[in-house]
């Protein structure tokens, strides 16, 4: 080759990864014009704004030291060659702008024994509608040194596979080719470096093939010879071949951080090269196999790697060549000093004995161990596993501070530091993990106060620390903070979505999204069984008739919740009762958004009882056996065990204070006397339960015994508590004076209940209007 052209700073600046470029201030004494679109267009001037050249060849012939060449207008038919070469503080810069590119069937870019060149935005296209075979490479580049070719799309088409590469690389030094993309079909090899190529980097480079059918597993997609060259950042997908191939003349080669998917042959081959650093790459599934070393090839490193899928054989798969079997790593016989280490491999149903491969024999990976005494920290997992994060070798050689979208390396903070040097927490493969935090929430609905309390504080941070949490309570009011709790009072009921957002101080987010329902209470009440008089309660996450009073337990809130239809919210654990899917029992959880499982029809019976009708499954609620009381919606009728009777939270527990002489009610002796008002002093005997019939009825169920109130002998005998059910005698019209007091109307026989003889006997229904006597106070 001709002796390099570069210079001592460019070649420093190229070894920092960084080539500085001064670009001219934008004047016409700058920038040479370049728009085939414009009717002053000419390829005799100076490439002015109000006179461009007309060619892309004639502005770039002409180009000096420090000058740009800006291309617009529409596509260019031509081949061009770039001859004058710049300086490392003036390159000479090609760029497009826009869409706009070359076009055609001899279409490409040649930069050949020149120095400091910079093609940004280069776009050449190939197109298929011709029936002249490609014979040149889109992107060529011979004896040249400190090119730069940075962003753009080189395409060709064609309906038969062609070996001319897309970009071609002859005798190139200290250049870098980065964030373009190789395209097209029938493409056999995308990027060709020659053995005279040296320290050139490929950096974040997008190579695909279009179309389906068999990938043969000739050629490579990239294919490195020469010395000190870099393949960084790269994803090669569905290509002819090998993805990357290093080839025998090749030295010091770094593959890092690439993904290579669904290709025809290998996904990474080291053929005979010397010291190959093959390092954190993803390699998904290939035909062959996922990282390849041949025979003689010495000093290889692979570590860090993800290999998942390899030696496939589908029906685009051409194995007629070496039809395997085919491994996630594949040693052949006469490699020397290799270092495997830190690697995920991964062959899903072909198993754990086909996942390595030492001189032509298949093992797994505990076989690899013994026989080799490498892969001390490889991992048979998947992609995505979470032992593929924090478990690296960042001392692996050509191991990359950031991964292929260039992200900093980051600690997942929920997962332990398993990886060795530097960097403990990095990631195996081409992508390190930065995870938003885990954002859980819960939402506390109070709703005696159309309110809810918002509690994140189970939410996690992952690859950075949650710095702030936002809460959209879906009526307009947003409210962002540092502390994951949160509370809102709605103003209307209604239907709200509830929003969490966690916040991480790298700027990640996650967020989750809870409905609930703020309905209209129409009453706060207890359910009291019919068959056995035990008060319904929401324990252990279902609703049990199990209690012998009203607890807290067993105050539950009757919801509007439209279409003649109620649901049942439990202030205890606030949230709505609902249906199990499964088996139909009422359950007490989480549930605050109330749908069809948590929406009833009540019906009131005859007997002053209420019916719950489930909505979700269309069955009455029952109580289930005695010995396991469960609240369950199966039953297709009613009968006792579908009958329960309501209790107003207001109404539960209370006392009655005789008028006729200022004492209190007691169902005397624990309820074998009748009712007399003869006490000062209040407890459990003096304690009733007013049950809501409905229609203004009430019944009187005692604490002393837990039996309901009878006017005894339809009325001709005192009140006693002896009833186990309620019937026509236990049933009474409750009447509110307008004096505060209250008073009961016998159903038994239409009289007033009254205190007799000034309380000194038992309460009997004898009256006929209300007196004195007749009036009791409520407490």
């Amino acid at each position: 080759m001709r002796k390099s052209l570069l210079t001592s700073a460019t070649a420093a600046a190229l070894a920092a990864g960084v080539l500085a470029i001064a670009h001219p201030a934008a004047a016409d004494d700058g920038i040479r014009h370049v728009d085939n679109t414009a009717e002053t267009c000419t390829d005799t001037g100076a490439g002015a704004a109000s006179a461009p050249f007309c060619t892309v060849g004639a502005a770039v012939a002409g180009a000096t030291a420090g000058q740009t060449v800006e291309i617009r207008g529409d596509h260019y038919d031509e081949r061009v060659a770039v001859t004058g070469s710049g300086t490392p503080e003036q390159p000479i810069t090609i760029r497009f702008v826009g869409a706009t590119g070359l076009a055609g069937d001899s279409a490409g870019f040649v930069i050949d024994g020149v120095h400091d060149i910079r093609l940004e935005n280069v776009r050449v296209h190939r197109h298929s509608d011709t029936e002249l075979a490609p014979t040149q490479p889109l992107l060529e580049l011979r004896d040249a040194s400190a090119v730069t070719v940075h962003r753009g799309l080189l395409a060709r088409y064609w309906d038969e596979p062609v070996a001319i590469p897309v970009v071609r690389l002859t005798d190139v030094t200290d250049s870098r080719l980065s964030n373009f993309t190789i395209d097209g079909t029938h493409i056999v090899g995308s990027l060709l470096m020659d053995s005279g190529t040296e320290r050139v980097t490929v950096d974040s480079i997008h190579v695909r093939r279009l179309g389906t059918g068999i990938v043969p597993a000739a050629a490579a997609g990239i294919r490195v010879e020469g010395s000190r060259n870099a393949v960084l950042n790269t994803f090669v997908q569905n290509q002819y071949g090998t993805g990357i191939q290093v080839g025998p003349s090749a030295t010091d080669t770094v593959i890092a951080n690439n993904r290579i998917q669904s290709g025809g042959g290998n996904g990474i081959q080291i053929s005979g090269a010397t010291g190959t650093a093959v390092t954190n790459n993803t390699v998904l599934s290939v035909c062959k196999d996922g990282i390849r070393a041949d025979e003689n090839a010495s000093g290889v490193s692979i570590q860090n790697n993800v290999l998942d899928s390899s030696g496939l054989t589908s029906s685009r798969c051409d194995n007629s060549s070496a039809p395997g079997p085919h491994m996630a790593l594949n040693l052949a016989e006469g490699v020397t000093d290799a270092v495997i280490d830190y690697n995920n491999v991964y062959n899903g149903t072909r198993g754990s004995s086909h996942l390595y491969s030492w001189n032509g024999t298949a093992m797994s990976l505990a076989t690899f161990r013994a026989e080799t005494g490498q892969a001390t920290h490889d991992r048979q997992a998947a992609e995505g596993d979470p032992g593929t994060w924090d478990s690296a070798n960042s001392a692996a050689p050509g191991f990359q501070q950031t991964d292929r979208y260039g992200k900093a390396r980051v600690d997942d903070l929920q997962l332990a530091d398993t990886g060795t040097g530097p960097i403990t927490y990095a990631d195996r493969g081409a992508t390190e993990q930065h995870i938003a935090p885990t954002v859980r929430g819960s939402v506390g609905l109070d709703l005696p106060n159309n309110s809810v309390t918002v509690d994140a504080s189970a939410s996690r941070p992952r690859t950075a620390p949650i710095a702030s949490y936002e809460f959209d309570f879906g009526d307009g009011t947003l409210v962002s903070e540092t502390s994951p709790v949160a509370s809102h009072r709605y103003q209307e009921t209604g239907e709200y979505t509830v929003q969490i957002t966690a916040i991480a101080n790298d700027g990640q987010s996650s967020t989750m999204r809870q409905q609930v329902s703020v309905l209209r209470r129409t009453s706060s009440l207890g359910l009291l069984a019919k068959h056995n008089n035990i008060y319904v309660a929401a324990e252990g996450g279902t609703l049990r008739a199990s209690q012998v009073g009203l607890t807290e337990a067993g105050k539950l809130d009757l919801v509007d919740a439209g279409s003649g239809q109620v649901a049942i919210y439990v202030p205890t654990h606030g949230a709505y009762v609902s249906v199990d899917p499964l088996d139909g029992s009422l359950t007490v959880g989480q549930t605050i958004k109330v749908d069809d499982p948590a929406r009833f029809t009540m019906t009131r019976d005859a007997d002053g009882s209420i019916s719950l009708k489930s909505v979700a499954n269309g069955l009455y609620v029952s109580v289930d056996e005695d010995w396991r009381p469960v609240l369950i919606a199966r039953s297709t009728g009613i009968g006792i065990r579908e009958k329960l009777h309501q209790v107003m939270v207001s109404s539960a527990a209370q006392t009655m204070k005789a008028g006729a002489n200022g004492r209190f009610v007691t169902a005397e002796d624990g309820g074998e006397k009748p009712l007399i008002a003869n006490r000062t002093s209040t407890g459990g005997w003096e304690r009733f339960d007013l049950i809501d019939l409905g229609n203004g009825q009430v019944a009187l169920f005692s604490h002393a015994n837990r039996q309901f109130v009878t006017a005894e002998n339809a009325g001709e005998k005192p009140l006693i508590a002896k009833r186990t059910g309620i019937g026509g005698w236990e049933k009474f019209t409750l009447v509110r004076n307008s004096d505060g007091t209250v008073s009961f109307k016998a159903a038994a026989n239409n009289r007033y209940v009254s205190a007799d003889e000034a309380g000194a006997k038992p309460l009997i229904a004898n009256r006929t209007s209300i007196g004195g006597w007749e009036k009791f106070t409520l407490g």
